[in-house]
């Protein structure tokens, strides 16, 4: 139920749903986690849930992340209202996580 709670999906979200959002976020971080920047396009493209969740997925990384001392980082591209996403180290972390691409 905090899953649920803490993606605002009370009275939305089952129990059902839980093991696909958090396969979701897992895809999401597989896809950032080599903390360069992708598009939102190329997110979109790669996530297995569809185009409409993949950004939703990325979202939902940040507050998972924060207390590992990173965070989501997002800019706008030239053309548009684009953007592009990384995963980066907050200045103020003081280790770094280890990504594979396993």
């Amino acid at each position: 139920m905090s899953f649920i709670r803490e993606h605002g999906g009370v009275g939305i979200l089952t129990a059902e749903d839980v093991p696909d959002l958090q396969k979701g976020i897992h895809e999401a971080f597989l896809i950032l986690q080599d903390g360069e920047w992708h598009s939102g396009k190329e997110i979109k493209e790669r996530h297995s849930q569809g185009q409409g969740e993949a950004l939703r997925r990325v979202r939902d990384l940040r507050p998972k992340l924060r207390p590992l001392g990173y965070t989501v980082e997002k800019r706008r591209r030239e053309e548009g209202r684009m953007f592009d996403y990384r995963i980066a180290k907050m200045p103020t972390a003081p280790f770094a996580l280890e990504f594979t691409n396993e």
